[in-house]
């Protein structure tokens, strides 16, 4: 009898068959909400053992017979809310929740909450002290994100301090929050605690190199950290090299986002450190720096060694025609890097005409050495003729090791994606493009090339068509805000029929 009432309530059909529930409000109107839950309140009991997640929640959490309702049969529960008059109600009855002993919070996101104490009647620091309180008790928590949150000086040392027992922790976002140097210290005391983090955003909070300081302490402790954000802060010279140290211990780390952090030709020492001493580090934000020519030498050096970065991106950062040619000679050589993103500095004609040379270059020394090599074998004497049988084998055997590591690099690591966006290359620039590709045999793997916003024409798709055999793995060419018509593409895309322009 109650199944047959639950199933006649609007979604209660849809959860009764569900071992994780997924209480979408959608489902129940505002209207409705009362009634609804007074009628599945059994079944919530019933299923007491199995986690429930709500996801999203709308205003039909705000109604207090719900939202009781639901905490109080739930083994855990996943909340998240981007609305900002939602906040005061979750920590309300998630504080009423935790008064009574319940632990269940499994996931937590707050975005755009205000637990400023500017609030008034001080609202906002009385919300904070009851999460402070509900976090001490979540013993089962792995995500907190309170991005976007409005916290003061002293809500940050409130927080900080509740992270203490949360060593379930695996993510925790709180970026902008405008936490300062002074709030990233707070926190950096704290992270010693949190031993199983794996995600740390800290995007946008004007950490500057005192800040970074006391991050780094932090850090070291952290031995499962496999992802962290720092980008949009000031942390410049000094304090990535007070990071430099701590970013070492971090063997599992495998994302590191430094954009926008002020950093210049002095930094790239420090952050070739980095790549070079990370093991697992994969993808690295550069974008929106200084590093300038100069600087990414340094990075081109660091490409070349045994590094494991797949994806650079290093956007934005005067790098120049000069800057250009050395970064892209490392990621053509790479047999790991798949991904590399130089947009929007100022390469022009002449970085693309630099790189086509070089390349060209690189690809005569090869062929005059090995010419070399066979005029010495023949010029040999008749009775060193077995010896050199002796020494074909082998250079044979190392050579045949040698291509087999080359086809190896190729399909597993080589150069995937570029993007060279917006540096006005022109339609010169572009035939560069393609001949410094072919001459390094690059053009093999690419499967993926931005051109928005470079003053190409059709001349520029013609010259493609032409080479276009010597691009196999081409899927996507993207030619937006470039003189070429719709007209014009359309009728390329027809002749390229696996290229996406």
């Amino acid at each position: 009898g109650q199944k047959e009432e639950a199933s006649s309530s609007p979604g209660l059909s849809l959860l009764f068959s569900q071992q994780y529930l997924a209480i979408l409000s959608s489902l129940w109107p505002p209207d409705r909400v009362r009634t609804g839950m007074a009628t599945c309140s059994f079944l919530f009991s019933a299923l007491r053992s199995s986690p429930l997640v709500l996801l999203p929640v709308r205003r039909s959490f705000a109604v207090q017979p719900a939202r009781n309702c639901l905490l109080k049969h739930a083994a855990s529960v996943a909340l998240s809310s981007e609305v900002r008059v939602l906040a005061p109600p979750i920590v309300e009855a998630l504080h009423s929740a935790a008064v009574e002993g319940w632990e269940g919070l499994l996931s937590l996101s707050l975005k755009r909450a205000n637990f400023s104490p500017k609030v008034e009647e001080g609202q906002g620091q009385a919300d904070l002290r009851k999460l402070v309180h509900v976090l001490s008790r979540s013993k089962v928590l792995t995500s907190l994100d309170l991005r976007n949150c409005e916290l003061e000086e002293e809500g940050w040392g409130l927080l900080s301090s509740s992270l203490s027992h949360l060593s379930c922790l695996r993510t925790l976002d709180l970026s902008h929050t405008s936490c300062g140097d002074l709030g990233v210290r707070a926190l950096s005391a704290f992270l010693p605690s949190l031993v199983g983090l794996r995600d740390l955003a800290l995007v946008g909070n004007q950490i500057g190199a005192e800040g970074s300081e006391g991050l780094a302490s932090g850090l070291t402790c952290l031995k499962e950290l496999k992802r962290l954000e720092l980008g949009m802060n000031w942390i410049k010279a000094k304090g990535i090299k007070q990071l430099t140290g701590s970013l070492r211990c971090c063997f599992t780390l495998e994302s590191l986002d430094l954009r926008r952090n002020g950093l210049a030709e002095d930094a790239a020492a420090a952050v070739a450190e980095v790549m070079q001493a990370c093991p697992r580090l994969t993808f690295l934000d550069l974008s929106m720096n200084w590093f300038g020519a100069d600087g990414a030498k340094a990075l081109a050096l660091a490409l070349s060694s045994t590094c494991s970065i797949k994806q650079l991106l290093i956007s934005q950062n005067e790098l120049g025609p000069q800057g250009f040619l050395v970064l892209a000679r490392a990621a053509i050589s790479s047999t790991i890097l798949t991904r590399l993103d130089v947009s929007k500095n100022a390469i022009g004609k002449e970085g693309l005409h630099l790189l086509a040379a070089s390349m060209s270059r690189e690809g005569e020394i090869e062929g005059a050495s090995q010419n070399e090599e066979r005029e010495q074998e023949e010029g040999e004497d008749e009775e060193d003729e077995e010896r050199q049988q002796q020494q074909q084998q082998q250079q044979g055997h190392v050579k045949e090791e040698e291509r087999g590591r080359e086809k190896e690099g190729e399909e597993n690591g080589s150069l995937r994606s570029i993007d060279l966006s917006e540096n006005f290359i022109g339609d010169e620039g572009m035939e560069h493009f393609m001949q410094a590709m072919i001459s390094s045999s690059g053009s093999r793997s690419l499967e993926h090339v931005d051109l928005r916003i470079n003053s190409l024409s059709s001349q520029s798709l013609h010259a493609f068509l032409l080479h276009a055999q010597s691009f196999p793995r081409m899927r996507s060419l993207d030619l937006r805000g470039n003189e070429v018509s719709k007209e014009e593409k359309s009728k390329f895309t027809g002749l390229l029929t696996n290229v996406t322009i």
